[in-house]
């Protein structure tokens, strides 16, 4: 009777040495792990993968900071009001402008900013009409701005008064309704106005230093209904001023998104030479007689 073979049990050595690889291939993607294992294999712990991020450039998102500009009333015939389409009513230069009505007179008015130190094709954030008024009001006024809707608006005569240049105005208008009072020598801003002024802004022939011209006039006020603000002859430090804050350009348009460089510092991984000690298949000598 023939002796059964004998059977072979799993060589240590290979079963360490495939345990080993799964460890090692597996660090590849959870590196804390090798380095958790490995000095109970003998191996040095491997260093982390890092990554290493480019700082942004410095020309990256500079958004500029926005730019305001005060202009204000500079000459005796720069703010003025008249009575009606006939240059008889033109009020060129007096100590006070008047707003809205006069008893059944309803007035035209004119502020020009000349020197306005906006550039080309600016983006206009906000913009206000700011008047000091001349006396304590308490009525219900309702005026229109309207803008000159030109490249550069000239000084008012005659024959270009106020009432003349509301047929060359801005298609933009801004509805201003004062509080029902108003106190004396006290200055008041008009809604924004940001609408006018960007449309004289982003005209073509418009350039940095020309001047720019608001109207205002009555919008169903009732008679008598109106009030006097302070005229550049009276006070030159308080007559009407422009105040704008913009900022240059267009449009702002970001830099493109820069993407992140990921460096990767590679790690030589140490392969453990594998020793086979090979198995003596010993054929066993048979106990059964011949």
């Amino acid at each position: 009777m023939n002796a059964a073979p004998s059977r072979r049990s799993p060589s240590p050595s290979r079963f360490s040495y495939g345990f080993l690889v799964l460890l090692l291939v597996g660090g590849l993607v959870l590196g804390d792990s090798v380095n958790a294992f490995a000095p109970a294999f003998g191996l040095a712990a491997q260093p982390r993968v890092s990554a290493a991020l480019d700082p942004p450039s410095s020309a990256e998102w500079l958004a500029a900071d926005p730019i305001t500009v005060v202009a204000q009333v500079s000459s005796d015939t720069d703010d003025v009001f008249d009575w009606g389409t006939d240059s008889v009513g033109y009020i060129p230069t007096s100590n006070l402008v008047r707003l809205g009505r006069g008893g059944s007179l309803v007035a035209r008015v004119g502020f020009r900013f000349d020197h306005l130190n906006v550039p080309q094709g600016a983006t206009i954030l906000s913009a206000e009409l700011q008047v000091k008024s001349a006396a304590e009001y308490h009525n219900f006024m309702r005026l229109r701005i309207y803008g000159h809707d030109v490249d550069d608006s000239p000084p008012f005569t005659a024959a270009s008064r106020p009432s003349v240049r509301l047929n060359q105005i801005t298609a933009a208008g801004v509805d201003w309704n004062p509080p029902s009072t108003w106190l004396n020598q006290t200055w008041y801003a008009s809604p924004d106005v940001k609408r006018i002024v960007q449309a004289i802004i982003n005209r073509t022939g418009w350039a940095s230093d020309n001047a720019l011209t608001l109207l205002v006039i009555d919008n169903g006020s009732s008679p008598s209904e109106g009030r006097n603000v302070v005229a550049y002859d009276l006070d030159p430090g308080s007559a009407a001023k422009l105040v704008i804050s913009y900022i240059p350009g267009a449009t702002l348009t970001p830099t493109q998104t820069r993407t992140p460089t990921v460096t990767f510092t590679p790690t030589q991984i140490t392969t453990p030479t594998a020793t086979f000690k090979p198995i003596q298949n010993t054929t066993p000598a048979s106990t059964c007689p011949p």
